[in-house]
């Protein structure tokens, strides 16, 4: 009987290919998500369960990124190199005013509330005025250093560590996020390699249909 007439005789076995498609697209996304999750270990540790391999391993890839944001990705003299103080203290300016009038005003009546009340409008408005450039002029002086010191002041690498650290799913959320059309084709390429690696599986059963070749 040649292999027309075999097929012919037992059309099922045309469904191999796809069944061994379904069957790698299946496992190939099995594996994707557990690499993700879960995010804590289900089952009877140390041994019997699963925990996803990016949250149980983030504190170890968690040194990795940092160093990788701290020395590659980021550099904070950098992004505050163009950071102007007085700017972004004017911007603010305009908001903050009534509120810095009422802290100044509270202050004073503190530390002088006859002296205070004794002012008219004028002369409080005046004082007032004094206080709060002397503020903006103070924030300004403040801001202007810590831009010029910004890697001593943040420890952007402590931030990475500790942001991981505290959410083991974060550094999953992003690398799926990032590798999106990666993880896309890893999951679809169990379909069509699964498919031609089962057209193999047919023409080789149809020649040859021992019980024991489609298991093993």
């Amino acid at each position: 009987m040649n292999p027309i007439e075999l097929l012919t005789a037992n059309p099922l076995v045309l469904l191999i290919p796809l069944i061994s498609g379904i069957v790698g697209w299946g496992t190939n996304a099995l594996a994707i998500l557990m690499m993700f999750r879960p995010r804590e270990f289900v089952g009877i540790p140390p041994l019997l369960g699963w925990q996803g391999i990016i949250p149980r391993f983030t504190p170890k890839a968690g040194l990795f990124a940092a160093d990788l944001v701290a020395d590659q990705l980021l550099d904070l003299k950098d992004v505050m190199q163009d950071f102007d103080a007085h700017s972004f203290v004017a911007n603010i300016q305009d908001g903050a005013d009534l509120d810095l009038d009422s802290r100044i005003e509270q202050e004073i009546q503190g530390f002088a509330p006859d002296l205070w009340n004794a002012l008219g409008p004028e002369a409080k408005g005046q004082v007032l005025a004094v206080g709060r450039d002397e503020l903006l002029n103070v924030a300004t002086g403040i801001l202007h250093d810590m831009s010029g010191q910004i890697d001593q002041i943040i420890d952007l690498k402590h931030i990475v560590i500790d942001s991981l650290e505290r959410d083991n799913m974060l550094l999953a959320n992003i690398m799926q996020r990032v590798s999106g059309a990666e993880i896309r084709f890893i999951r679809n390429s169990g379909l069509y390699f699964g498919f031609l690696f089962g057209i193999v599986q047919m023409l080789v059963w149809v020649f040859f249909p021992a019980w024991w070749l489609l298991p093993a």
